[in-house]
């Protein structure tokens, strides 16, 4: 069904109706499935408009825990995405954070080669967040969190930057880093 362009305007239905689908069967039942959705949700998603490229990029949230290794061979494309996203629709990066932390989160260690395509996301987010509330710098944050077995060989990339957020907790009058800081101890 989401292979017929006809049916576009139902795409969030089926897209949703697949999901739910897919978090019922048992894990190791979802690889046989994961070849036939990834790839016609990456072309999808890399020719739509904004509103459904912001519901394609959660679509891909909620599959990265239940997909988990099985979507590694696909994680060029998506990392492709990714950068699109960010560059065409900044309003989306808090979205993109989630979705990397997810993907973080469900690769594990597997994730490791994948951490310098991250690294400037990550880094960008701590130098261009001037809001008071920091909420990109707190999901920036919980995605280092996210990764942290994967950190070792890419440190030097990511204590900078948190190093930033802990003196600019001491250097400010505003407490949105401090409350971000207060949440995440490494």
């Amino acid at each position: 069904m989401i292979h017929d362009e006809a049916l576009t305007p139902l795409h969030k239905q089926i897209l949703n109706a697949l999901c739910k689908i897919f978090e019922d069967i048992p894990k190791d039942n979802l690889k046989q499935y994961v070849h036939q959705v990834l790839p016609k949700l990456i072309t999808l998603t890399e020719s739509a408009n904004q509103e459904f490229r912001q519901f394609y990029v959660i679509q891909f949230k909620q599959l990265a825990p239940l997909f988990q290794l099985n979507m590694k061979p696909y994680l060029k494309d998506i990392f492709k995405i990714i950068a699109s996203t960010w560059t065409d629709y900044p309003e989306m990066s808090g979205l993109v954070i989630d979705l990397l932390a997810e993907i973080g989160k469900a690769l594990g260690t597997e994730f490791s080669p994948f951490v310098s395509d991250l690294c400037p996301y990550l880094l960008a987010v701590v130098q261009m967040d001037t809001s008071k509330e920091k909420k990109l710098t707190e999901k920036a944050l919980h995605c280092v969190s996210a990764i942290n077995p994967c950190l070792d060989p890419h440190l030097h990339l990511i204590v900078p930057p948190v190093i930033y957020v802990i003196d600019d907790v001491e250097n400010t009058s505003t407490n949105g880093y401090a409350n971000v800081a207060s949440k995440y101890s490494y």
